[in-house]
């Protein structure tokens, strides 16, 4: 399904924006080859089919490192190979790890992948280091379960989602662009460091 984690209004939008714009959804299929202007599928049935193509826009969704599962002893998620923590963000199976954004998953609060759960860990995720290292007790967080999401559909043009409410439109795009220009400048205009 297109946008799997937002309301269905969020995925009739863009389903009929897609469309509208003669982008060929295909969904519930593997890939199994990426060949010269075609790729070829696999259906849930094992039935191979094959698709001409001008572009692809190949989205597989998040996933944690290959080697956190593979290679380490941290309890991970077995979908995502997210290491698994606590409301605290401290590993479930290594007491002193700390894990937020897209390496983990909080078992005790999930939410969908997005950013701004990231951004937001950051301030209780130094709180429990700080904490952990004086050996002091660690707090939960209880991260939000609504968030905006203003998503582009390309063509300046954007949609956005909040809970079960939708909107569309060049104005949100702009919206979308001024905010993510100043989180940007964050990080781009720093202050003059003292030498």
């Amino acid at each position: 399904e297109v946008l799997a984690t937002h309301p269905a209004g969020v995925r009739r939008r863009f389903r009929r924006i897609l469309a509208e714009r003669g982008v060929e959804v295909t969904t519930g299929v593997s890939v199994r080859a990426a060949e010269d202007g075609a790729l070829v599928f696999e259906g849930r049935d094992g039935s191979e089919a094959a698709a001409a193509f001008d572009e692809v826009v190949w989205c597989a969704g998040a996933a944690a490192p290959d080697f956190l599962a593979r290679n380490t002893e941290f309890a991970c998620a077995k979908d995502g190979g997210f290491i698994r923590v606590s409301a605290t963000y401290e590993s479930v199976s290594h007491p002193g790890v700390f894990a937020v954004g897209d390496c983990a998953e909080n078992v005790d609060h999930p939410r969908p992948r997005a950013g701004v759960f990231a951004v937001r860990a950051g301030p209780p995720l130094l709180r429990n280091v700080i904490a952990a290292l004086r050996g002091l007790p660690l707090t939960p967080h209880v991260p939000q379960t609504h968030f905006l999401s203003l998503i582009s559909a390309g063509d300046r043009y954007a949609v956005l989602s909040r809970g079960p409410f939708s909107l569309e439109g060049a104005y949100l795009w702009h919206l979308k662009d001024y905010i993510d220009r100043a989180w940007m400048r964050k990080y781009t205009d720093l202050p003059d460091m003292p030498e």
